[in-house]
């Protein structure tokens, strides 16, 4: 009889011994993942912010930390989203103070070089277009003077302010060919009704 009260007792401690750990790490995910969360959000602020001294304090207090694996891989994730949005400035800032804090961090450095190359390669691109919209700005420019010089040139034709020297030296200046076998020329004269 008391073998089987003492193998009863066993079990009822076993079983209490189990729930006991299964509560106790329960409550230790539970504050882990709570603790985690909270880095998450702040992590995200300072994201939203562009803190640089934020980034690094977090990181740099978090250093030792047993899940700064966790809060390291999501401020590389952060740091691929501003990739994404080419906030390259920052995202460049966020990588050198991630390896800053964790050289040992290859992946980080990998993502230095990408950022890298894309910030040329968006460099590049934005000194491209800057260039060829100020190409065709003056090209209109060009094309608006032109007509103004052709307009004004004829006016003065018309008004009879030039000789006919000048009026073929004027018209070579602006590549109008006046030698021809004949031309028709129609002049208005619109007035006023009185």
């Amino acid at each position: 009889m008391r073998m089987i009260v003492n193998n009863i007792f066993n079990r009822r401690i076993k079983t209490l011994l189990s729930v006991m750990f299964v509560l106790f790490v329960s409550v230790s995910l539970y504050a882990v993942d709570e603790y985690i969360s909270k880095i998450y959000k702040q992590r995200d602020t300072i994201f939203l912010e562009k803190s640089e001294n934020a980034l690094n304090d977090v990181l740099s207090d978090n250093n030792q930390d047993e899940n700064y694996c966790l809060i390291e891989n999501y401020t590389e994730k952060k740091i691929r989203r501003l990739i994404v949005n080419n906030d390259y400035d920052f995202a460049m800032t966020a990588i050198i103070i991630v390896i800053e804090n964790n050289l040992d961090n290859e992946q980080a450095v990998e993502m230095y070089s990408i950022i890298s190359e894309a910030y040329e390669v968006q460099k590049n691109y934005e000194a491209e277009q800057e260039q060829k919209s100020y190409l065709e700005k003056f090209q209109n420019e060009m094309q608006e003077y032109e007509q103004y010089t052709r307009r004004n040139f004829l006016e003065r034709v018309f008004e009879g302010q030039l000789s006919v020297q000048q009026i073929y030296e004027e018209a070579g200046k602006l590549s109008i060919n006046l030698d021809g076998p004949c031309y028709n020329l129609v002049l208005l004269n619109l007035q006023e009704k009185d």
